[in-house]
């Protein structure tokens, strides 16, 4: 995480790479979850939208009943899948995403959910319904006073800021 933390998602990658290994050798699927999680976010943070997609289905995949952790996958989806401008599957995963933030009362994931349909919308070229997603987001953020979901959301609105040039936030 140190790695991550300083700026360093090469280095973090290979330390979540081998952490990785050894959760799968222990069986530990709280901490392969975990780690495949941060694997899908080192991704896209590095622009390898396929591999990011890959981590964030994999999540999804084992998520099981953990409502949090599929619907963190699901939005690390959505934005992968919007990236890659496969908008097609990016709008299932939108669906899919928004039912799984419905099941839980989370705002962090709530304002993930919101700045990653203002993504998607912002793919589609769609201003108005991106400015409203994206201002949903900002609003919930700041309204929160939550430190976890202020640095989750802005981390997010920020990531997809720098990558598609749009300094909105």
């Amino acid at each position: 995480n140190i790695a991550l933390d300083f700026g360093q998602p090469r280095g973090a990658l290979g330390i979540f790479k081998r952490s990785l290994v050894v959760k799968t050798s222990l069986n530990d699927e709280r901490g392969i979850l975990a780690i495949n999680s941060k694997l899908s976010k080192i991704y896209f943070s590095l622009k390898q939208y396929d591999s990011a997609l890959y981590f964030s289905k994999e999540v999804q995949r084992q998520a099981k009943d953990d409502t949090e952790a599929m619907a963190d996958g699901a939005i690390d989806e959505l934005v992968s899948l919007s990236f890659m401008g496969k908008l097609e599957e990016a709008g299932q995963a939108l669906q899919q995403a928004e039912k799984q933030v419905a099941l839980q009362n989370n705002l962090t994931n709530n304002a993930r959910f919101l700045a990653a349909a203002s993504g998607y919308y912002m793919a589609l070229k769609d201003k108005a319904q991106a400015d409203r997603y994206f201002d949903s987001a900002a609003a919930l953020v700041e309204r929160s006073r939550s430190p976890a979901t202020a640095s989750s959301g802005l981390a997010l609105l920020s990531e997809m800021s720098s990558q598609t040039e749009d300094y909105k936030t």
